[in-house]
């Protein structure tokens, strides 16, 4: 199966479950990247994003907040950083959260695929 091309009429076009399964197969960095948001679904992304950026230290302190319901605080930059309880700072702590949900900004896939996320309250 030839991978889609870069341009920008193919972004638009929905990934398709066989593009999308060669893409991961390829597993590359090229390849993975041909997954992208369509016109609109990138214009929300950059917006969100911009806005994460402002309000947030990082987008890790985002994702601690509005996903595991982590308490944050003002930084002295007066950005929001996670207040992160013992068992998230850790290393030897077993205790981790897992949580299952639909991306905020999902990929173009054709409209039968749902793009789900599994995160973890584990640092890497």
């Amino acid at each position: 199966m030839a991978l889609r091309e870069g341009d920008q009429q193919d972004w638009e076009r929905p990934v398709s479950w066989e593009q999308a399964h060669a893409y991961i197969q390829e597993s590359t960095v090229e390849s993975l990247g041909r997954m992208n948001r369509n016109s609109e679904g990138r214009a929300v992304y950059r917006a969100a994003m911009a806005d994460i950026k402002t309000r947030y230290a990082s987008t890790q302190d985002y994702l601690y907040e509005t996903v595991f319901g982590i308490q944050t605080a003002p930084s002295s930059e007066g950005k929001l950083v996670a207040v992160l309880p013992p068992e998230f700072t850790d290393s030897n702590s077993s205790s981790v959260i897992k949580v299952w949900r639909k991306n905020d900004f999902p990929y173009n896939y054709e409209i039968w695929h749902a793009h789900v996320l599994v995160l973890d309250s584990q640092r890497s």
